[in-house]
């Protein structure tokens, strides 16, 4: 079995704290209470705001453009007092323009075998692949399609020229090898 011994501290904290806590409980309670009586009055309680519904004028249904039905129609009329309070400035509203800019996604298309965007090929060819559809982002540089040129001898100077330019690399990283060898002091 085991002992506790509480000091006169110890019970007097412990008391303190129910105590507290028993106000705090009462607090919530009356708080309450407030809240629901002034819920259940609020009608009584205007401060300041009188709320009334608008009726339709004799023979008027409220099937007219510009006119509510009673249960869905409210007036809010704030009096003097609550103008001020809520800093409100009443004035006679005038007739002006009003611009908006709406932004609306869309996609500017071309009519089919008409376009400002020519695309030119400085060889003649069909066009063998397709790389870009309608809609694809197109950046500088890249492909748009493979063409198949139709000359053989437009190919054939292609080619050469493109061997050529392979030869001339080639050449360039030699000579620069051996330019590094003969600093060095050394033969090839």
């Amino acid at each position: 079995m085991h002992c506790y011994q509480y000091t006169r501290g110890d019970l007097a904290r412990t008391a303190m704290f129910h105590l507290a806590r028993n106000w705090v409980l009462v607090a919530l309670v009356v708080s309450g209470l407030a809240t629901s009586i002034a819920w259940f009055n609020r009608d009584r309680l205007s401060l300041g705001v009188h709320r009334s519904t608008v009726t339709p004028e004799p023979g008027n249904q409220g099937d007219q453009a510009g006119t509510l039905s009673p249960e869905h129609a409210t007036v809010l009329e704030l009096r003097a007092t609550a103008r001020r309070n809520l800093g409100l400035k009443v004035a006679a509203a005038r007739v002006t323009d009003h611009w908006r800019v709406v932004t609306i996604p869309g996609v500017v298309l071309d009519r089919p075998g008409v376009s400002d965007r020519g695309v030119t090929s400085p060889a003649v060819g069909s066009v063998s692949v397709i790389h870009v559809f309608p809609g694809d982002t197109v950046l500088p540089g890249d492909k748009l399609v493979t063409i198949q040129l139709f000359s053989e001898y437009l190919q054939a100077t292609q080619t050469g020229l493109f061997q050529a330019s392979r030869e001339i690399d080639l050449i360039q990283a030699e000579i620069e090898r051996l330019s590094k060898v003969a600093e060095r002091g050394g033969t090839s």
